[in-house]
């Protein structure tokens, strides 16, 4: 009897042939953001807005840095809840022209919102936060259990 096992995940096999636009395709599809350029007419996903975002730990804090380029601070929410910090706004168009009259389209615009897993505890009424020149910056103070250094285990 043959053993006909059904795919859960199709795999993503990279031919020496394939263009920059199928590997685009594929990161669009992981990832969620576009490498793609939008031509007029097209529907691809340079019309949702989400921002990159880094978390690291520098000393006693996790730093979150997200770019939001083109939003005033007054456009940005951020919220913290069990474990998650969600940062959400909107980045509207001031202009009102006519998509028609445009050759290319990257630049995105409309509501986003990413929520993210904290790497640890954190003190949440020490957070502070800082917007400048299209880069939102989070400082969040880790509490004294997430502080405790790394323990080293004994393989038995």
């Amino acid at each position: 009897m043959k053993n006909e096992g059904k795919e859960i995940v199709k795999p993503f096999v990279i031919h020496p042939m394939s263009s920059i636009f199928d590997l685009a395709t594929w990161f669009e599809n992981v990832s969620g953001r576009n490498l793609t350029p939008s031509f007029v007419g097209s529907n691809t996903m340079a019309d949702i807005v989400i921002p990159a975002v880094d978390i690291y730990e520098e000393g006693n804090d996790y730093v979150l840095k997200a770019e939001l380029p083109g939003l005033k601070k007054e456009d940005i929410d951020i919220t913290l809840n069990d474990g998650t910090i969600t940062i959400s706004g909107e980045k509207s168009q001031k202009e009102d022209i006519k998509r028609k009259d445009y050759c290319l389209w990257e630049r995105s615009y409309g509501s986003f919102s990413r929520r993210l897993a904290l790497p640890g505890e954190i003190q949440k009424n020490k957070v502070t936060s800082k917007y400048a020149d299209g880069v939102l910056v989070i400082r969040m103070p880790k509490t004294d259990d997430a502080k405790k250094k790394e323990v080293k285990l004994k393989v038995q």
